[in-house]
């Protein structure tokens, strides 16, 4: 779906973004230019956004790393 007519921004495009790190609209405005001309957009673009990023689940695990401080004597 044409979430931005005058940028031809897709729905796909903005779940690429988040999958990308974008989290949020300025991030958005900053790698797509979505709602960056006449705004009418934001709130589908806003969204799309929340929806991707409900989807996206935790962005990176990280991985715990024993040390030789951490171990029990």
């Amino acid at each position: 779906m044409i979430v931005c007519v005058c940028n031809a921004i897709t729905e796909r495009d903005i779940d690429e973004a988040v999958a990308d790190g974008a989290t949020s609209m300025q991030a958005l405005q900053d790698s797509l230019r979505v709602s960056s001309q006449c705004g009418s957009c934001s709130g589908c673009a806003e969204a799309c956004l929340e929806r991707a990023l409900s989807e996206r689940g935790p962005a990176r695990p990280l991985p715990l790393v024993a040390t030789s401080e951490s171990l029990p004597a």
